[in-house]
């Protein structure tokens, strides 16, 4: 997933958990940053990117995204 900012870039990563209300999602990092925090403002949009299909079988039923989308 990306996190735009007026149309810029700012954040990317896979969704590691959203708020109840979707406010705030934690993007799941590889490397030095582990996972950091993004929160919903008006200005701020995300685009979804299809995972590769190598990496489907890593998702869970019980992940988040997985559970609140069936996917």
């Amino acid at each position: 997933m990306e996190v735009c900012d007026n149309d810029r870039l700012v954040d990317q990563g896979t969704v590691d958990r959203v708020t109840a209300d979707g406010a705030i999602l934690w993007l799941k990092h590889y490397g030095i940053l582990h996972r950091r925090a993004t929160e919903k403002v008006d200005h701020r949009y995300v685009k979804v990117i299809p995972v590769p299909q190598i990496m489907e079988v890593t998702l869970r039923d019980d992940h988040p995204v997985t559970a609140a989308t069936g996917n």
